[in-house]
């Protein structure tokens, strides 16, 4: 077992208890399954990558999600959090499914973001995220639909996640 952090003074279970809960461990949602949207331009939160988000409470995480759609439809995306938060900061970068290089973008509230292209797979979107809690408990997560109503699938593909911890 490899230790991190100052170990040398950790003589008793007690003292490694006490360390080990100074840690900074993340959690990790895992999407195991490829999720999909047909004709739906309707905002709906991601079934895997959302969490309940206590009042109060800190959250720092990243998010990687990838995606593909056909050319219509294309892909938007926000983010959902739970109501009056003292703060938010969502940074990070989008790839249009087609493209070689990404588009940057900063969010301190739930602004939605078009990605739209000529091409259908190779959707790629990564954030890091600051949230400090207010009064309210809710839900933190992801927000997906097509961007433009179309028969063609667009979709979260499996292996997309959400790691994070809270304090």
């Amino acid at each position: 077992m490899s230790l991190r952090g100052p170990t040398s003074q950790i003589t008793s279970h007690q003292d490694f208890l006490r360390w080990a809960r100074s840690q900074t461990v993340f959690e990790q949602l895992r999407k195991g399954t490829t999720e999909s949207k047909t004709s739906d331009t309707t905002y709906a939160t991601d079934s895997d990558l959302a969490l309940l988000v206590k009042a109060n409470t800190k959250l720092t995480g990243r998010l990687v999600a990838w995606f593909d759609t056909a050319a219509t439809p294309d892909f938007k995306f926000q983010f959902t959090a739970p109501g009056s938060p003292t703060l938010l900061r969502i940074v990070g970068r989008y790839v249009v499914p087609g493209a070689t290089s990404s588009t940057e973008f900063l969010h301190t509230s739930g602004t939605s973001v078009a990605v739209t292209g000529s091409g259908s797979t190779g959707g790629y979107l990564e954030a890091d995220i600051l949230l400090h809690n207010g009064a309210n408990a809710g839900v933190f997560g992801l927000q997906w639909a097509q961007n433009t109503s179309n028969a063609s699938a667009t979709k979260v593909l499996a292996g997309s996640y959400f790691e994070y911890f809270v304090t």
